[in-house]
């Protein structure tokens, strides 16, 4: 059985405790080993995955800061309103499984 480690633990004291106790419970019954690496977000996160793949004009458009636009970047498909991420609301985690790949471009799972 796994547990969750220091910094897994510290990820998680701002997020919502229903979501905690998912979570938990999650490891408990996992068959693979993982850690939490993100929980809340701020406003700028928010606006700097927005802005990933986006002009300044699409930013605008959305209300954010034009300095954020970033066309020649990867676009986060999933975020389609700056401040509507569950991140924001502390009802969204990011884990990757444990040990981390660092050959895998993007090994997260996302809980929400």
């Amino acid at each position: 059985m796994y547990k969750l480690g220091s910094r897994s633990l510290n990820n998680l004291r701002d997020v919502d405790a229903n979501l905690v106790k998912v979570v938990k419970r999650a490891i408990e019954i996992s068959k693979q080993d993982f850690t939490v690496i993100e929980e809340k977000r701020s406003k700028e996160q928010c606006f700097i995955n927005y802005g990933k793949g986006r002009t300044a004009n699409e930013c605008v458009k959305k209300g954010v800061d034009p300095k954020y636009a970033r066309p020649n970047e990867k676009k986060v498909t999933w975020v389609s309103t700056p401040l509507v991420s569950k991140h924001v609301t502390r009802r969204a985690v990011v884990i990757y499984p444990y040990p981390i790949n660092k050959k895998d471009n993007d090994p997260k799972i996302r809980c929400n």
